[in-house]
């Protein structure tokens, strides 16, 4: 209903601005900015604040004759960005909940990794399975919950490969750029298995697909730069949930992280807002 109200306001208005100015351009100026403000009316009594200010912008743009009318738009203006940041905020802050319920539901399928270097998050239904024995596609989460990465290991040898990750059944896949063989993160064990360990970057693409797939046959493929496939190896459940998982969480803290920052911004903006409003009724005699 509402769109149909801005595109009619809408589309006069392009007709009024492309008439000439003849004896009547203001009085229809006029016309049609009360059309516009009565628009922005109903979209401000739904709630729509943000049309609402989108929509009142128009009585400047095409109505400059309409003097009354603009500044009765400018009157609406304060009160209505006020309603508009208040409303973000309020759906700002849900969205920040919901992500932290989601990743703490998660934190409860993972369990604490320690080595002699560091510690880190893993999947507990794999734990004390490893890429250096196990072929598959591992996940790992730092403890604050934001950095993930992969660890890919299978028959190889020693050559740059890609990491490719494929949903045969959909005949999909993703797969990393070519990582140089250099003993450290690409490498080979005594067992015969080449292990390589991708950056945050790259096992975020691998992650995604993995989790939007979780249902799916899933593959993992030591390939060559020529294309050439060392070594496939179909991913068990628990490799797959794992993966999945642990983008999953790292997700919900970056989409946490982002709705902390906006409501900094959006809290600051309201203060400025409420204070111009109060500025401005000081003013008035």
């Amino acid at each position: 209903m509402y769109n149909v109200i801005i595109k009619v306001a809408l589309a006069a208005g392009c007709v009024a601005s492309m008439m000439g100015c003849g004896p009547n351009e203001t009085e229809k100026q006029q016309l049609h900015a009360k059309e516009i403000i009565d628009s922005v009316k109903q979209l401000e009594t739904a709630g729509k604040y943000i049309e609402a200010l989108d929509v009142l912008a128009r009585v400047d743009s095409l109505c400059p004759k309409a003097l009354d009318e603009r500044k009765e738009a400018h009157a609406m203006k304060p009160a209505l960005m006020m309603n508009a940041t208040t409303q973000e905020i309020a759906m700002t802050d849900s969205l920040m909940v919901a992500s932290e319920i989601k990743a703490d539901e998660l934190m409860k399928q993972l369990a604490v990794i320690k080595t002699p270097y560091e510690s880190y998050y893993g999947y507990a239904k794999l734990k004390g399975v490893s890429p250096r024995t196990t072929a598959g596609l591992y996940a790992e989460l730092s403890l604050q919950g934001l950095v993930f990465h992969l660890t890919a290991s299978g028959k190889g040898s020693s050559y740059g490969v890609k990491v490719r990750v494929s949903d045969r059944t959909a005949r999909e896949y993703r797969e990393t750029q070519l990582v140089d063989f250099d003993g450290e993160r690409n490498r080979l064990t005594d067992n015969g298995l080449q292990i390589v360990t991708l950056t945050e970057a790259e096992s975020a693409p691998l992650g995604a697909f993995v989790s939007a797939h979780r249902n799916a046959d899933l593959w993992i493929s030591i390939v060559t730069a020529g294309g050439k496939s060392w070594s496939d190896t179909q991913l068990s459940k628990e490799q797959i949930d794992g993966v999945a998982t642990l983008y999953d969480i790292m997700e919900q803290r970056r989409i946490y992280n982002e709705c902390k920052a906006r409501l900094e911004h959006l809290n600051n903006k309201l203060n400025v807002l409420r204070n111009q409003q109060a500025e401005f009724a000081d003013l008035k005699p």
